[in-house]
């Protein structure tokens, strides 16, 4: 116990020092464990780090790809009959870089022309028979309003025929009215 008494000053500097050192250890690996478990969350891997050779562990993937590329399309559905450009070559404006196989829209257009054509044709001959419709029924009409001319002028001549023998016969009877107060 007196080595204790002795030196109890350094004995207790000694156990600060070593309980600084437990506790920055246990806050080191603390946080250790911390950067592990986010790494581990955004899909990373932490490792010790040590001496090694890195050239066989780093793997990069992706496109290369020109500054200066240039896409070419079109809405046209032919087959491609000629190609004039391959992969690299340089061209300029107005290089013609592939020939269509232009048979199968000559077909769809001749397809198109003779639907119009029998569309054009069709239209014709509704058009005659509603013209011939319309005539038809302008002849019935005038031929219907002459035979109805004609009846109207048939009766207005009956009657003018019996206005006429109306009158006769009043003519006819004042006359023998008058020949009967004669004989009385």
């Amino acid at each position: 116990m007196d080595f204790i008494k002795k030196h109890k000053k350094p004995i207790i500097i000694i156990a600060v020092i070593l309980l600084i050192i437990i506790w920055i250890g246990t806050r080191i690996t603390t946080a250790m464990e911390q950067v592990s478990e986010m790494a581990m969350d955004y899909g990373a891997t932490a490792q010790t780090a040590a001496m090694q050779d890195m050239s066989q562990k780093i793997s990069v993937t992706g496109k290369v790809e020109s500054q200066n590329v240039v896409s070419v399309t079109t809405d046209l559905t032919a087959r491609c009959k000629e190609l004039n450009v391959a992969l690299g070559d340089h061209v300029e404006a107005g290089d013609v870089l592939c020939t269509f196989d232009t048979e199968e829209i000559k077909n769809q257009i001749a397809a198109i022309e003779e639907q119009t054509s029998q569309a054009a044709a069709l239209n014709q001959k509704q058009q005659e028979i509603a013209e011939r419709g319309l005539s038809e029924a302008n002849i019935d009409r005038t031929d219907s309003l002459t035979e109805k001319n004609e009846k109207v002028a048939e009766l207005e001549n009956k009657i003018a025929l019996e206005n006429k023998k109306a009158t006769e016969a009043e003519d006819e009877a004042t006359y023998n009215k008058t020949k009967m107060k004669e004989t009385q």
